[in-house]
């Protein structure tokens, strides 16, 4: 029980934020639709084909509508949120986990499984912002409870480390010879985390009229955490990556192959 009246303390006192700041963040989420998830499972698909990886295209986009799935038939059908004292408004049923935070951060990462060697780290900026603006902006929309997004978080994640372990078992990874990660990749990562983090954590400070009062701050909190797990979720699978390239059988084993 008091799990959830945490979870729905940060719901309330989101009323901190100004209702231009609660419109601006639907408008964003409104970005995603049943339209643009089939859109980006398409493109994955064709960039894949384009760098001539088909079966890297195919397990991306596999990532991400697993992931989707896995996510409604929880929410649906599995999982069923009890009732234990009175709820949030229009948040009585079960929203966990949340869809939204699931195709955001399931494209994120199906991006970095795509993006050559030499422009991950690029891409994972733009995914962190992305997902960490989609994750948060549930919760300041008043559509879902912080740890739906967190829920969303953990759901593509897994299933895209999952895609990478199908493709290293069936031989496609190869090290990352050329144009490679410079070594430092990995701690201009964490710089970037810590850096996004600042921002978005003032820039959630700066929404509200009174943030730090006692009401208002149950909502910067979660929006924090929301906001680091978002980004360290996209850091942690850019850096897991370092150094390898999927979705190409390994030279040597190319070389070896008779005519």
């Amino acid at each position: 029980e008091w799990g959830q009246r945490l979870d729905d303390l940060a719901i309330q006192s989101r009323a901190v934020e100004s209702p231009a700041v609660i419109a601006q963040n639907s408008n964003t989420l409104g970005l995603i639709t049943h339209t643009s998830l089939a859109l980006g499972i398409l493109a994955l698909l064709g960039i894949g084909f384009i760098r001539k990886r088909p079966l890297l295209g195919v397990a991306a986009a596999g990532s991400v509508a697993a992931a989707v799935l896995t996510t409604e038939v929880l929410k649906k059908f599995v999982i069923d949120r009890p009732i234990r004292f009175e709820e949030v408004p229009d948040l009585s049923h079960n929203t966990f986990p949340s869809g939204h935070a699931t195709i955001s951060t399931s494209l994120a990462l199906a991006a970095l499984m795509l993006a050559p060697v030499r422009l991950r780290v690029p891409v994972a900026v733009v995914g962190a912002l992305w997902v960490s603006f989609q994750c948060t902006g549930v919760v300041s929309a008043g559509w879902h409870r912080p740890s739906d997004a967190l829920a969303g978080l953990a759901v593509a994640l897994g299933w895209a480390a999952f895609a990478v372990f199908v493709l290293a078992s069936l031989g496609r990874v190869e090290r990352a010879t050329s144009h490679g990660e410079p070594e430092r990749a990995t701690h201009w990562a964490l710089l970037v985390f810590v850096a996004l983090l600042a921002a978005l954590v003032v820039s959630v400070v700066v929404a509200g009229d009174s943030p730090w009062s006692w009401g208002g701050f149950d909502f910067v909190l979660s929006s924090a955490i929301v906001d680091a797990a978002a980004i360290g979720v996209v850091v942690v699978f850019t850096a897991l990556l370092r150094g390898w390239s999927p979705g190409r059988v390994p030279t040597a084993e190319v070389s070896s192959i008779g005519p």
